[in-house]
């Protein structure tokens, strides 16, 4: 078994495999309790890979319907084992190992892991949930402590790709076009199988894995038009594209960046590049996730604002845990500040809001299966809870899972991977997380205590622990939003502007620096981003990383006044001040100006919780 992480040498910075880490805020809480109520419970393990092996006629659950239940095992594989990194719970390894060798056993005779019978196969989402296997099965091998385990995983997986490369492929070989033979979006879920293909030549050194990719990469994407090709050209907004399905298109682009990797062109490079740069400016929310109409990129720098879309289902957390993913990949290959600034924003608001409550879930309405994470943020009025995206039935009394439920502990692994990233001569601080985080450089150990309570205030304080004095770089990301920024280190002081502030020095032991940013309270109107847009009866408020958003509940307002009403302001008259939080939640303003009444708002990602589906809003209607 090869280094499968020694292709990202060239990266401006990496992922530290062996880094531990130990956070004490809002997020890491929320992981802790995604860890507790869905993790560790055997019942959901069982499920998803009893939907492999065990239906009333043998293979082929997903037949019927040509359905997904094939992605959930894989998709909760890769998310707990990015927590596992992160957490260091036993328990959790326990329960990981054990659900890995039951998938080992939930096999065909032919070695395939699939939901589909033979007959079937190939066809719907299949090439996608074999897809979620390998990654599952790849990303426990980072953490696998038993080598023989290891040996067999790898075996498995040699025969399960062996499989599909003997099926599918180029059709004068007499073999079957990956991006036709399915039905679904123009074959990009399949296509987006490149991403594990590029991992096992990774691991395994083997050619022919390396030539499946050269092939889907030949193929471009979808069975309509070669959107590799596309971005490269750069001349088409990612809206007009052929197929718009934004989760899976960020997914085959990121099976490209790892393409890159091995196989690096300067077409393929400058693709990458241009669709990352194209969704950051076209397509993010101020809640820092993707798509507002159904689960498709649709120009959402405009759509969010528009209020004939107040009532799609709109903005995915699948979408939102892969735009996090993605932005860590272009963050460590291209060190481009922007993707940790829009990184952070996908984690406080659509992500952290995408985590449901205790008194959210309801086990006992879904068979005693919890599902706490939801799948669809609402932008104008309107409730969280409104839909589970990506629900199959997994019981045989119906009991449902979903795509979302599935993708979300991968967000937690992001959040503190992206944290503190280790470089060729340094470190970069992405995000200001309140823990430590244990590393080391050139032979000495590294220990970073950061005490924050960030985003609340702008207020960091760093201190460096060292085993032996070591000279390294400190890049410090200095937020977008951030304009009088101050970082002192001993008895100097800067004054720097976004980006990376880069400190290169001589560390010892207990050496300190301090951070304070500028938390402006600013106020979005549509036109600040689109300026030709007509619509102008809305506004969004930002302090920091965090959009604030209307809720039902504190808008000061009697009972019996619907929300747009009670969330009203004057565009042209606001002053804000912190108030006293009307219900659980991070922040609370109250905005006065010339207005009917003062009006509270709190943090998106509060917004909207609770034991009912209060109304809430991020776009707020103004006179």
């Amino acid at each position: 078994m090869k280094n499968r992480y020694s292709v990202y040498a060239d990266d401006v910075m990496y992922e530290d495999i062996g880094a531990g880490y130990s956070f004490d805020d809002l997020t890491a809480r929320l992981s802790d309790h995604i860890t507790e109520k869905q993790l560790k419970d055997t019942k959901v393990w069982a499920l998803t890979v009893k939907q492999f092996a065990q239906t009333s006629d043998g293979f082929g659950i997903d037949d019927s319907d040509r359905g997904w239940r094939c992605e959930y095992w894989g998709k909760l594989m890769r998310g707990a084992c990015f927590v596992y990194r992160v957490s260091r719970d036993e328990e959790l390894y326990s329960v990981l190992r054990q659900t890995v060798e039951d998938m080992l056993k939930a096999r065909d005779p032919l070695g395939r892991f699939s939901t589909y019978s033979v007959e079937k196969e190939f066809d719907g989402w299949d090439i996608w949930g074999r897809k979620y296997v390998m990654l599952g099965m790849i990303y426990f091998l980072d953490i696998c402590r038993d080598g023989e385990l290891s040996e067999r995983i790898i075996s498995a997986l040699m025969r399960h790709a062996d499989y599909m490369t003997e099926k599918l492929g180029r059709e004068e070989d007499g073999k079957r076009n990956i991006a036709t033979c399915t039905s679904h979006w123009d074959g990009l879920n399949s296509c987006s199988v490149l991403e594990p293909f590029v991992f096992l030549y990774n691991i395994t050194g083997i050619r022919r894995y390396l030539d499946f990719a050269d092939y889907i990469v030949s193929v471009g994407g979808t069975s309509k038009a070669d959107i590799f090709d596309i971005a490269y050209e750069n001349a088409t907004r990612i809206k007009d594209l052929p197929q718009r399905k934004a989760y899976e298109m960020m997914s085959c682009f990121e099976g490209l960046a790892e393409y890159v990797r091995i196989k690096d062109s300067e077409k393929n490079r400058t693709a990458l590049k241009n669709f990352a740069d194209r969704v950051l400016l076209e397509e993010t929310s101020v809640i820092g996730c993707c798509g507002c109409d159904f689960e498709c990129f649709d120009g959402t720098l405009s759509s969010q604002f528009d209020p004939d879309k107040e009532q799609n289902i709109m903005q995915e957390t699948c979408v939102t845990v892969t735009w996090m993913k993605f932005c860590w990949q272009m963050l460590r290959m291209f060190g481009d500040v922007r993707y940790a600034d829009a990184l952070e924003i996908s984690l406080y608001n659509a992500f952290n809001g995408a985590i449901l409550s205790d008194e959210e879930i309801f086990p006992e309405e879904n068979g005693g299966i919890p599902l706490p994470v939801d799948s669809y943020s609402p932008m104008r009025c309107g409730t969280r809870k409104r839909k589970m995206g990506g629900r199959k039935s997994i019981t045989p009394d119906g009991a449902k899972y979903g795509c979302c439920v599935a993708i979300a502990a991968a967000g937690f692994g992001i959040a503190s991977f992206a944290s503190v990233a280790p470089a060729h001569d340094g470190f970069y601080f992405n995000l200001y997380r309140k823990g430590s985080v244990c590393t080391s450089f050139n032979g000495s150990d590294v220990r970073f205590d950061i005490d924050t309570d960030y985003p609340a205030s702008g207020l960091v304080k760093i201190k460096v622990g060292v085993s032996s004095p070591v000279e390294f770089s400190l890049r410090l990301r200095v937020p977008e939003f951030s304009s009088k920024t101050r970082i002192s280190v001993g008895k100097e002081e800067f004054y720097p502007e976004s980006g990376y502030f880069d400190i290169t020095r001589e560390w010892r032991d207990g050496d300190a620096v301090t951070l304070s940013f500028d938390m402006p309270m600013k106020m979005i109107r549509p036109s600040d981003l689109v300026p030709e847009t007509e619509t102008d009866d809305c506004v969004c408020f930002m302090r920091g990383p965090i959009t604030l958003a209307a809720d039902e509940r504190c808008a000061n307002v009697s009972e019996g006044i619907s929300l747009p009403e009670k969330a009203t302001v004057n565009k042209d008259a606001i002053t804000c001040i912190e108030s006293e939080k009307p219900f659980e939640c991070r922040n609370a303003y109250t905005l006065f100006g010339n207005t009917d009444r003062p009006l509270t708002l709190v943090d998106y990602a509060s917004a909207g919780h609770g034991d009912k589906n209060y109304l809430m809003a991020a776009w707020i209607k103004v006179k």
